[in-house]
């Protein structure tokens, strides 16, 4: 049976289902990637410093910018709903329905 983490905040989902997500958002394709996810949030939610120190931790190995956005959008409350709407809206149909285990 699968659970569904709809109202739970990003930051409580299982640290296996986060690095899965991060993959899924770290830059394969440019309309999927994270920079895109950060397009679906709403205006304000970052600073363009803070878009820009995302984009510095590409830089450095073994470090993903996807979780390390993933983790904060959880800390400023962002539910798995809220993250699922956002990925459908950027067409990330992969990662929207690994929300759903």
């Amino acid at each position: 049976r699968r659970r569904r983490y709809w109202m739970e905040r990003i930051i409580d989902l299982p640290y296996r289902k986060l690095r899965q997500l991060s993959r899924l958002l770290d830059p394969s394709s440019p309309q999927l990637s994270w920079q895109t996810l950060i397009e679906q949030l709403p205006d304000g939610f970052y600073s363009l410093e803070q878009i820009q120190n995302f984009q510095l931790l590409s830089m450095r190995p073994d470090t993903s910018p996807a979780y390390e956005l993933l983790v904060d959008m959880g800390k400023r409350g962002i539910t798995v709903k809220n993250l699922r709407g956002y990925l459908q809206a950027m067409g990330h149909e992969q990662a929207s329905a690994s929300l759903c285990y």
